[in-house]
């Protein structure tokens, strides 16, 4: 989310601390089914739902 809000200073600290840690991909809507779209391979979320970015 940080990314799709344009906040890269923020979002690469984290992606960074991330790569440290064992985690298995997730979905962004839990409730909802997975589909064919396969996880982001930097934040190893499962976009199964789209999302709409308003400032």
């Amino acid at each position: 989310m940080l990314e799709k809000l344009g906040e890269k200073r923020l979002a690469d600290p984290l992606a960074e601390r991330l790569k440290t840690r064992r985690y298995r991909p997730i979905l962004l809507a839990p409730g909802q089914e997975k589909g064919n779209t396969p996880s982001d391979p930097r934040w190893r979320v499962i976009p199964n739902e789209t999302v709409e970015v308003e400032f």
